[in-house]
């Protein structure tokens, strides 16, 4: 089970950049494994032991079908921003 952690965060920052609108979602989690980043959209890939593995993978998929794309940057201990771009 995830260590509790106080004084979560959440922000959400809207911005346009040249075709592109821009949706960021930041939180001051733990962070993802640096290791773990480049699998974490393989459907049915979870690091929580009750995960079902498929709510990264299905954004992932609304996005593309919108033309759109999603990205993630994060490091751990350092939350996570994952960014939504929609094309104009």
């Amino acid at each position: 089970m995830a260590e509790e952690q106080t004084g979560n965060q959440i922000t959400v920052k809207a911005r346009l950049k040249e075709l592109h609108l821009i949706i960021e979602v930041t939180d001051n989690g733990p962070g993802i494994e640096k290791d773990v980043l480049p699998q974490i959209f393989i459907p049915f890939y979870s690091t929580r032991k009750n995960g079902s593995g498929i709510g990264l993978t299905l954004s992932k998929n609304i996005m593309r079908l919108h033309q759109g794309q999603l990205e993630v940057e994060s490091e751990a201990g350092k939350g996570a921003t994952f960014r939504l771009l929609f094309p104009n």
